[in-house]
């Protein structure tokens, strides 16, 4: 059977997820495994609340047709059986090259779900409470206990599988059976839940009860996925032991705010913390940098001991080197050239003179960007040499003196640097105790996104911050009008 519930679904999520302990998930942390590679939790009822439901249901020729049941499904979970009191979760687990995804939730009246589901689908379902299964006819499509709900598809790993296996001798394809097991759905409940404390804590305090929604990504499942277990082999493996990170989406009137937080093993945040500790932004890396004109840029401090530490545990150093040994350069000495501060900023566009094969110019339209790093007082000269070698082609698109090295598409940008005259930066807010601190004009983000919201972006903020070995972001995406939630807006119902 096949259910494209659970691909509107995942649109869903993706829509609404477009970046403290104690949290309401106790039910699925004992449905959590070793093979869970993420978890999205939506506070339904919240959500649910902040929808122009009755628009959305009215409509028939805009945004949502008659034909779009799942999404309908989803606005009016509250009447159709479903226990919006709890949680609606969606889960992503490996299996061999492929993926599992569930969608998991709690009913509250299986007779009135299981009447409406036909309704809306043209299939009934029936449920066998001794197995614990869903059935469609005779084929199992979920699984059902204690109020709650499993309905779950299978597709391919993008890193590790191919869609279809061609038969060269019968030069026909053959396609994979992507029906989810019935073995899955008769295991489901009995599965053995993941053990480690400190992961069970970490999905807990990613799973928020106060955000719309949340997910939890297990960042050691996926690299571990990805490298076929290779990682594993590797002594930096240790540290990613437990890795992951959360993320969160709360919409507001006029606003959308998302935080993101990391969560590292002890060991982990032994390394983060040594590299970290008291480091912040240094905004004097923005005197001559004129930032009251930029549409985007970020300001911030990255570790380059650290980043050393890391291509050394990994094993990489000695292959890095043996690279760069044509040049005279070495990792220590590059990445030891610099301070760690950074700016990165976009102006809009700007137009270049381009030659063209016969001889003739034309005009042609880039990005205004500038990205600047600073230096260290010891800096690599060999480093520094390195940006006039002829065939990079840099020429006048690069500026440095003995405090920092910029690099821009329009050489404008470097006349305060030149002059050394500090620039104005009347806009700039410098915030303090953050390593990194981010800006973006509401007409820069409409225009990229192409925005046909009646609702424009005013702005966008970001800031993140590392302490205690641990990696916190905030995002404020602020709205010109603020009259109804911005979730209308969104869906384009105002």
């Amino acid at each position: 059977m096949k259910m494209k519930f659970f691909v509107t679904v995942f649109a869903g999520i993706a829509l609404l997820l477009t970046s403290c302990s104690g949290n309401n998930n106790k039910e699925i942390l004992k449905l959590t495994n070793e093979k869970t590679l993420a978890i999205v939790k939506f506070n339904i009822d919240d959500v649910i609340k902040k929808l122009p439901k009755e628009k959305i249901l009215a409509d028939t020729v805009h945004k949502f047709s008659n034909a779009d049941k799942e999404f309908r499904l989803f606005v009016r979970a509250d009447e159709l059986g479903i226990d919006t009191d709890n949680p609606f979760y969606v889960t992503t687990e490996s299996e061999k090259d492929k993926f599992i995804t569930s969608c998991i939730f709690w009913l509250d009246d299986e007779v009135l779900f299981l009447k409406k589901f036909k309704e809306i689908y043209s299939k009934e379902l029936t449920i066998d409470y001794e197995k614990n299964l869903v059935f469609a006819e005779k084929e199992v499509v979920g699984a059902f206990k204690d109020g709650i709900f499993v309905l779950s598809n299978k597709s391919y790993d993008p890193y590790t599988s191919r869609t279809r296996q061609y038969d060269y001798y019968y030069n026909e394809y053959e396609q994979e059976d992507m029906s989810v097991s019935k073995e899955f759905y008769a295991n489901f409940f009995t599965r053995k839940a993941i053990e480690d404390e400190n992961i069970i804590d970490n999905i807990d305090t990613a799973l928020k009860d106060d955000a719309d929604a949340s997910i939890w990504v297990n960042l050691h499942g996926i690299v571990s996925n990805v490298s076929k277990g290779y990682i594993e082999t590797l002594a930096i493996n240790r540290l990613l032991i437990g890795a992951g990170f959360g993320f969160n989406l709360t919409f507001g009137e006029g606003s959308i705010q998302a935080k993101g937080e990391s969560f590292f093993n002890d060991d982990m945040k032994k390394i983060v913390e040594k590299y970290y500790d008291n480091k912040d932004i240094n905004y004097d890396i923005v005197k001559n940098v004129e930032l009251d004109n930029a549409h985007l840029y970020s300001i911030g401090f990255f570790s380059t001991d650290f980043i050393k530490y890391f291509i050394k545990e990994a094993g990489f150093e000695a292959t890095a080197n043996k690279f760069l040994e044509t040049k005279d350069l070495t990792v220590e000495g590059i990445l030891s050239t610099f301070n760690g501060q950074f700016v990165m900023a976009n102006y809009g566009e700007t137009t270049s003179k381009i030659e063209s094969y016969d001889g003739s110019f034309y005009d042609y339209k880039q990005p205004n960007t500038l990205i600047l790093f600073g230096l260290n007082s010891k800096k690599s000269d060999k480093v520094m040499n390195l940006f006039n070698d002829p065939n990079l082609k840099l020429d006048d698109k690069f500026f440095r003196n003995d405090k920092y090295i910029a690099f821009s598409t329009d050489q404008k940008n470097f006349n305060l640097m030149k002059s050394n005259k500090p620039a104005k930066n009347s806009k700039l807010n410098k915030v303090t105790g953050v390593t990194s601190y981010g800006y973006g004009s509401g007409k820069e983000l409409n225009e990229a996104m192409k925005s046909n919201v009646k609702n424009p972006i005013e702005e966008m903020i970001s800031t993140s911050k590392i302490s205690d070995g641990k990696a916190v972001s905030d995002i404020t995406v602020t709205f010109e009008k603020k009259d109804k939630n911005i979730l209308h807006y969104i869906l384009g119902y105002e």
